[in-house]
């Protein structure tokens, strides 16, 4: 993958900071800790779309006639679907 170089300007408090932030999380470079935050902030922007969807798609299906804990319950199976298929990869 190639490189490039990008100039930032923060204030002293801020790059100490993440200075501190990226040893004590065991990152070589303050630029390994910086590209972590980017994936990172990426990843959580992509979550927050999912979950939005899932709200939106929730409210237009309508009123259902499951109970509150029979809704739980299945999606508690669910969940445990997912995480059997994601252990099996």
């Amino acid at each position: 993958m190639a490189k490039t170089t990008m100039n930032v300007s923060i204030p002293d408090s801020l790059k100490d900071l993440a200075l501190l932030q990226a040893e004590k999380n065991h990152f070589s470079t303050l630029s390994d800790y910086i590209q972590h935050l980017i994936r990172s902030d990426v990843e959580r922007q992509k979550n927050q779309e999912q979950f939005e969807a899932f709200i939106r798609a929730g409210v237009e299906s309508g009123a259902s006639p499951l109970s509150g804990a029979e809704i739980f319950s299945q999606a508690r199976e669910l969940i445990a679907k997912a995480e059997t298929q994601k252990q099996k990869l």
